[in-house]
């Protein structure tokens, strides 16, 4: 399956100039307001229906998909299951995947994948992000787009920016410094279009600053288009803008799903009055077409000759993924149990059925789903699945799998979750626990969860929302047929309140109303700055449950000889290396982490960051040699007061380790 050939933004733009001279102003307004799932057509310039499909696990079918034909997609493991594998190829296979199948539907526009920051856990759509870290995000949505686009489907990296709580979506205002902007929520967005080229960004639907964000000229105009040079289209989430005056002149192209604010009457009336001008119209069309030209997608390069949904390929690079991401939280010398050993029971709610993916637009309806039951019974032909609890047989079992966690219903977009498991999922552990020592539990959710039954339980893994088949995968790793390498890429607290956005996630009942237009609306105050995830648990020497970047393996990995080295002698790239050897019998992947920490800085920094990592896959005793480079950017810090970026001279902290809790080696850079 070969990749499109695409134009050059220049030639594409040439394109687009012409189009938008033959144009009419209806015509050009037709062209900027969506139809529900597609562009509008304009068959006098050739311009077809252009057909959108969410994604975040998969191709998400419309009704209208169904009536075609199609069903049915393959689920994919969740983008914070995909975050958790902390391997970049495994985020370009899934995209090349994920991209077939929009290819074989025919639909060119693919809105995803999401990257908001995961600020705090009962946000009910972490699970189509990709965790806490910026600089993680970055090095796994670049390949991502990057495969996607190889195809010729459009990526939309969404939702732009600080969209990181449900309830009330669209009545909330983020207030967040510029440099906590910069520095943890921007970032993503900034690699998917310097580093990957992404071709559409989606905003979201609450305020910034006290401007929504698809109305909010600095953050499309300034910050995306003059300063990163964006040259795709900016897209609507649907129904997500509100004052005609502020959208039309903010750098928004394409209002989706069906253009209710940008109308043609108020629009014109807009330009007629002096608040707008024909150039802003032109501007957005331009955009629109430029991008469309530019991934041949006007240009008959997309019949689906060739290409396949839910084939046996797609489904065995799905399960490949939930192979890496499954973390194993915790693990007291029971785990493996060897195939066919003994008598186990499956019990709890995500048992059979599992949920394969949570709510909204990155549900996933998919192709033969595989419970946790079904998948433990391949291998363990005595395994029994029970609906209630059943104390005794439990007690007499050679171990119990707990599965708990959420689902679709749940946890889903437009809500929010508790941090809690729902009523009696707790009880149901502790009972299991009590009549059975050799208690795993399995948890399916989109990030972390209370788990005052931790000290009782003797495996957990966690297998966030693992798609239509990552339950086998979750069995493989129980099995020992599949040695665990995913890594959290999320710190998981012992208790909520320990998050640094606690009190704050959600708009306060008593905060006051503000209007912007014709809305109402109430602030959410980021008044913990940078300090997100393990950042702040860091900065205030509070431990975690399970640190950001733990996970666990069945084999033992030993990190020496850690050497720092200027790459050139101006000081500005820093090479750092490091050997790996698999000290265990098993073979296995180990992920080195590279944090770099600042203790001389001028303004607060948290004590490390990460940036840099490798996943290192090494059979029993092998030794591999890792080699991490730094670039300025990675000792810098966003200056408020210079608008730039700006890396202090000094001593800085050279930290590698397997968590950001689990430093092995440690040294020292000057930086000059």
């Amino acid at each position: 399956m070969t990749s499109v050939k695409m134009i050059s933004w220049a030639e594409a733009e040439q394109r687009a100039r012409e189009l938008v001279a033959r144009m009419s102003f209806d015509e050009k307004m037709e062209f900027i307001r969506g139809n529900r799932f597609s562009t509008r057509p304009i068959p006098q310039h050739n311009l077809p229906e252009i057909r959108m499909r969410d994604a975040s696990m998969g191709l998400r079918l419309l009704k209208t998909d169904v009536e075609e034909g199609h069903d049915l997609t393959t689920a994919f493991p969740s983008s914070v299951a995909l975050a958790a594998t902390w391997n970049p190829e495994r985020a370009a296979a899934t995209g090349r995947a994920i991209a077939e199948e929009y290819r074989a539907c025919g639909v060119p526009v693919l809105l995803g994948p999401g990257i908001n920051i995961y600020r705090f856990p009962a946000c009910g759509r972490n699970y189509e992000y990709m965790g806490e870290d910026p600089y993680l995000i970055t090095q796994m949505v670049v390949p991502y787009i990057k495969a996607v686009q190889e195809l010729g489907i459009m990526a939309t990296i969404k939702h732009f920016a600080a969209n990181n709580c449900e309830k009330d979506r669209k009545n909330v205002n983020s207030v967040v410094d510029e440099r906590t902007l910069r520095e943890i929520y921007l970032p993503g967005f900034e690699a998917a279009i310097k580093d990957a080229d992404v071709a559409a960004v989606m905003t979201a639907y609450n305020l910034l600053n006290g401007y929504y964000c698809g109305e909010n000229a600095w953050l499309i105009k300034d910050v995306l288009r003059k300063e990163w040079g964006f040259e795709g289209i900016v897209m609507s989430d649907w129904t997500s803008i509100w004052n005609a005056d502020l959208s039309i002149n903010s750098g928004l192209d394409l209002e989706m799903p069906v253009g209710e604010t940008l109308t043609p009457e108020a629009v014109r009336s807009l330009i007629d009055s002096g608040h707008s001008s024909g150039a802003e119209i032109d501007s957005k069309v331009m955009h629109c077409a430029k991008a469309f030209y530019r991934m041949a997608i006007l240009d008959g390069e997309h019949d689906r000759t060739g290409f396949s949904f839910g084939d046996a390929e797609h489904r065995q690079k799905a399960l490949e993924t939930a192979r890496e991401g499954i973390v194993l939280l915790k693990n007291d010398a029971l785990l493996p149990i060897a195939p066919g050993a003994g008598k186990i029971i499956v019990i709890g709610p995500n048992a059979d059925p599992t949920p394969t993916s949570a709510g909204g637009s990155g549900h996933v309806r998919p192709i033969e789903p595989i419970s946790i039951y079904a998948a433990m019974k391949s291998i363990y032909p005595d395994a029994e699945h029970m609906q209630e609890l059943n104390q005794a047989a439990v007690a007499a079992a050679d171990a119990v799998v707990v599965c708990v966690g959420f689902n679709h219903e749940t946890e889903a977009e437009a809500k929010d979750r508790t941090f809690e498991l729902p009523e009696g999922q707790d009880e149901l552990i502790e009972n299991c626990a009590a009549a059975n020592a050799n208690t795993i539990v399995m948890i399916v959710a989109g990030g972390g969860i209370a788990m005052p039954w931790a000290e009782r339980a003797k495996a957990i893994l966690h297998l966030f929302y693992p798609g239509a088949n990552g339950c086998q995968a979750a069995a493989e790793i129980v099995a020992g047929i599949v040695n665990p390498s995913g890594k959290l890429p999320i710190s998981i607290e012992r208790r909520i309140e320990d998050n640094s956005a606690f009190g704050r996630f959600v708009a306060a009942a008593d905060a006051p109303v503000k209007k912007a237009g014709v809305r109402d609306y109430k602030d959410i105050e980021y008044s913990e700055g940078i300090f997100v995830g393990y950042r702040h648990l860091d900065a205030k020497k509070i431990e975690p449950l399970f640190a950001f970047g733990h996970g666990l393996s069945y084999t033992t990995f030993e990190l020496s000889d850690l050497s720092i080295t200027p790459a050139s002698g101006d000081g500005k790239q820093v090479v750092v290396r490091c050997r790996v050897k698999n000290t265990g019998e098993r073979e296995g992947a180990e992920v080195v982490q590279l944090y770099v920490g600042d203790p001389q800085a001028s303004v607060p920094r948290p004590p490390k960051e990460l940036k840099g990592f490798q996943k290192v896959f090494l059979k029993a005793g092998e030794i591999k040699d890792v080699e991490l480079t730094l670039g300025r950017r990675a000792f810098s810090f966003w200056d408020p007061a210079t608008k730039d970026w700006k890396a202090e001279p000094g001593t800085f902290d050279i930290l590698l380790g397997v968590s950001s809790r689990d430093i092995r080696l440690q040294g020292k850079y000057e930086l000059q």
